[in-house]
């Protein structure tokens, strides 16, 4: 039964999408049915419906929000649909995604490297979006980030080592486990059995990845990251790579926030979106040429590209 449904191209991976969406709605209305109920328990809140849906009531108590954002976000959304439709579909997990495979050191290598180029290169992709103005209800989208910003100061209102290490794991190690199993390892890798061919499925999937983040200033950027994530896991072969320079970004945003309240730098690195064009346009080469190298060395030519 390997394999059986990823077999065929077109209409079939189509379905198993929709039937991952589904998942999706389903696994997250079940964790946060989980997290109603344990709220009391865990973290004595007594209105648990009022906490979920009140921004304000979840910056009040920053440990059950930190709780809610992994158990309805990374594990919730992201991780157990993922697990629930490769049991349904009844096919080695492991070997799709590429679970068996490590690559050699040299992968590895090139893979933070063009990583850390990619978040230099994506500061200009979010200064571009910055630029683009919003009215009317669009302005919305902005706010919606002010939001998650307060969220995140909210985490870090206690900076403890402790602290850190939590954070480290819900904000940098579970995201990049669970995106990169649902994006990379099953969305794209469904989207390339389909006409779109593994260079479309990379496009569509980074797209996608931006869109479920609905950060408007940062979408040119996650979207970039996204496609720069699912170029490095195609090339690479192995799901571990692109979970590890994942982790790498996230970390670098969660060290750089917690020396930043420390008083160890006098920036914020996750809000340094300032940086010159002769440092980002650059980047951008140099994270190009990685791509180029890794796509000689795997030998694999994604969209008909003459070498």
């Amino acid at each position: 039964m390997e394999d059986s449904f990823r077999g065929r191209r077109g209409l079939n991976s189509f379905i198993m999408l929709a039937v991952l969406f589904v998942l999706m709605i389903v696994c997250l209305i079940l964790s946060e049915t989980v997290v109603k109920y344990t709220l009391p328990l865990f973290f004595g809140i007594e209105d648990a419906d009022s906490f979920i849906k009140t921004a304000d009531e979840q910056l009040k108590h920053p440990l059950a929000l930190i709780y809610l954002q992994a158990m309805c976000s990374s594990i919730g959304f992201f991780l157990l649909p993922v697990l629930v439709y490769h049991f349904i579909f009844r096919y080695d997990m492991a070997a799709s995604m590429g679970m068996k495979t490590i690559p050699s050191p040299k992968y590895w290598l090139l893979a933070f490297s063009i990583m850390a180029m990619a978040a230099i290169f994506t500061q200009w992709l979010v200064q571009v979006n910055a630029a683009i103005p919003l009215h009317g209800d669009w302005a919305q989208l902005r706010t919606m980030e002010q939001q998650v910003d307060k969220m995140v100061e909210a985490f870090f209102s206690e900076t403890s080592v402790k602290r850190l290490l939590l954070l480290t794991v819900v904000m940098a190690l579970l995201p990049a486990v669970a995106e990169e199993f649902c994006f990379r390892g099953t969305i794209q890798n469904t989207l390339s059995q389909t006409n779109l061919g593994p260079m479309g499925a990379i496009f569509v999937t980074g797209l996608t990845f931006s869109l479920v983040h609905f950060e408007f200033d940062n979408f040119l950027a996650i979207w970039c990251m996204g496609m720069v994530l699912g170029l490095i896991y195609y090339y690479s072969g192995s799901i571990w790579v692109s979970i590890a320079v994942h982790f790498l970004n996230n970390f670098a945003v969660v060290i750089g926030k917690y020396a930043y309240l420390k008083g160890m730098i006098h920036s914020d690195v996750a809000s340094s979106d300032t940086l010159p064009l002769y440092l980002t346009l650059p980047a951008g080469a140099v994270m190009i040429g990685g791509l180029i190298l890794m796509r000689k060395w795997s030998g694999k030519n994604p969209a008909g590209i003459i070498n």
